[in-house]
């Protein structure tokens, strides 16, 4: 999600510290499935707002610097 313009603030940029499943799919660039495959493989956390699940950016931000590297295979469990 691209940074907004607070108004509250004076004119201030800020970037929201939570994202929907939609917004972190366009974010990363996959698909909400795949980030709900991720969710249930637990190489991906979210928090729930009511009945709203959401992700933490800096949990977005790690989840990508773990995926494995282009060009090799991932590893096995």
């Amino acid at each position: 999600m691209a940074t907004k313009k607070n108004s509250a603030t004076g004119g201030e940029f800020f970037s929201p510290m939570a994202v929907s499943v939609n917004e972190a799919a366009k974010i990363v660039g996959t698909s909400r499935t795949a980030l709900y495959e991720a969710l249930q493989r637990k190489e991906l956390s979210a928090k729930k707002n009511g009945r709203r699940t959401v992700i933490l950016r800096e949990e977005l931000k790690r989840y990508l610097e773990n995926l494995p590297e282009y060009g090799l295979s991932p590893t096995a469990d």
